[in-house]
């Protein structure tokens, strides 16, 4: 799978002058940013710069800009196994 998108990612950045790792790496610096307006908290996704757009419209991925605060808590009636738990 991850030569699969290793060969995906290259095929569209193929006029770009830098490698696969070196586009991951840019589009790595992209963080969420926590903006809290009264009780209510929303994250933000900040503009990337020159180069990760490119990265990002060569790969014909869209950003949203803001995120909503994930609160919901999962729980599960069945326990993993040991085996699952230490990987």
């Amino acid at each position: 799978m991850e030569l699969l998108l290793q060969r995906k990612l290259e095929e569209y950045w193929v006029d770009l002058d830098l490698t696969v790792e070196e586009g991951i790496d840019e589009l790595g610096a992209i963080h969420i940013e926590d903006v809290f307006v009264g009780k209510t908290k929303i994250q933000n996704i900040p503009i990337p710069n020159q180069i990760g757009k490119k990265l990002l419209e060569k790969a014909k991925i869209c950003l949203p800009s803001v995120l909503p605060d994930r609160t919901a808590s999962v729980h599960t009636k069945k326990k993993l196994n040991c085996d699952r738990i230490s990987k």
